[in-house]
């Protein structure tokens, strides 16, 4: 992509009950969000997730942790492939057994990150869902 060739932002919705992914987020991409590369979206769980893809209908990328109250990740999955097929999905778990990554990979996600969350992984999954490759 040239210098003079506009860039389509990429909406990314975080969804992890951990306050400070928010700040984070913003820390780790400043420069893609200056940039417009990124907008980021937070949800503190499932249910707010799925109300912010409906309001938002532009989310292109869901990044959600599997442990969370009220709904888990592969439940948010589910939902998320079944309503918004076209939406790519990224989870994130402390857990990367067997399982977890069986539940990842039967609900659809396009990658399973494990935590602790390495940014640096976040940053090449998002770059080769996002718009911009």
């Amino acid at each position: 992509m040239s210098e003079n060739e506009p860039m389509d932002t990429t909406n990314i919705l975080i969804v992890d009950d951990e306050e400070d992914i928010d700040v984070l987020t913003k820390q780790r991409f400043r420069k893609e969000i200056q940039s417009q590369e990124y907008n980021f979206f937070f949800a503190r769980n499932g249910y707010e997730a799925l109300s912010c893809v409906e309001r938002e209908a532009n989310v292109d990328i869901l990044v959600t942790d599997v442990n969370m109250p009220q709904m888990s990740g592969f439940e948010l999955l589910q939902k998320i492939k079944e309503k918004h097929p076209s939406i790519k999905t990224v989870i994130i778990s402390a857990y990367s057994d067997a399982q977890s990554l069986h539940l990842a990979e039967k609900g659809g996600a396009s990658a399973f990150i494990s935590k602790p969350l390495d940014f640096k992984d976040l940053q090449a999954i998002l770059k080769k869902l996002g718009k911009n490759p």
